[in-house]
């Protein structure tokens, strides 16, 4: 959900992406749950049948009730939908084809190419409403100083809780969270340095999500206000692996 509008974002065969309106024609239900993997889309309500482009196929045991309209203009309601950087956007309301590089800029385009953010593969997603306005959220994601306190039993020890520095990017932010560790090159020359093996580096990409690299992981938050006072928070990692590796291994079990 994007601004109250239900998004299914699907891949064709050629692995071409499309998004769409996530209701069927008919009676508005969410016709797609979940992720996965389909050849078309079959809404609960009355088993109305959508191709993977949005075309509907079927209205089953409708007796010609709908024969007097045709099916060519009660598609899912496609999107304007761009893909770059590892990052799927898309527009809600309508309107052309999102600019993903002057939407986030160039300097932050290339850090994520340098990222290959294609290449990361989901590990885990957690979804939950919170009862907090989402600016306060974020809020919380532009200051380090709290993190030796309210996460001193997991990270908090790793994060000195320094200064933030940040680089500005438009309404975009660059926000490096240096590791304790990092300490260890302040006598080293700068060509040693390595920023990304003892620090988190953020992406504030506005209004409303945060890319974060941790070691060997990304996490994209997205906070969707469905209230002054309440957010839908979604919280998806990604892992240079599949999580089926992961599991086999242990590590994640």
């Amino acid at each position: 959900d994007s601004g109250g509008v239900p998004i299914v974002i699907v891949r064709d065969d050629e692995g071409q992406l499309g998004a769409f309106v996530n209701a069927c024609r008919h009676r508005a239900t969410q016709v797609v749950h979940g992720c996965g993997q389909a050849k078309n889309f079959a809404c609960p309500f009355h088993n109305w049948t959508y191709a993977r482009d949005g075309r509907l196929l079927g209205q089953p045991r409708s007796q010609g009730g709908f024969a007097s309209l045709s099916k060519d203009t009660l598609g899912l309601v496609a999107l304007p939908v761009a893909e770059a950087h590892g990052l799927v956007f898309v527009r809600p309301g309508g309107g052309g084809t999102p600019d993903v590089d002057a939407i986030i800029g160039a300097e932050i385009s290339r850090d994520l190419d340098r990222f290959d953010l294609a290449g990361y593969h989901v590990c885990d997603r957690i979804q939950r409403e919170w009862q907090c306005n989402w600016k306060l959220i974020l809020d919380t994601f532009t200051e380090s100083y709290h993190v030796f306190a309210l996460h001193g039993a997991s990270v908090g020890p790793d994060y000195p809780g320094h200064v933030m520095i940040y680089d500005e990017f438009g309404p975009h932010l660059r926000i490096p969270v240096p590791r304790a560790s990092i300490l260890e090159f302040d006598h080293r020359p700068q060509e040693e340095w390595d920023l990304l093996a003892h620090a988190t580096v953020q992406y504030h990409l506005a209004p409303n999500t945060m890319v974060n690299h941790t070691i060997d992981h990304f996490i994209l938050w997205r906070f969707e206000p469905v209230g002054a006072d309440r957010t839908v928070a979604e919280m998806t990692m990604y892992t240079p692996e599949p999580r089926a590796a992961h599991d086999a291994n242990g590590e994640w079990a």
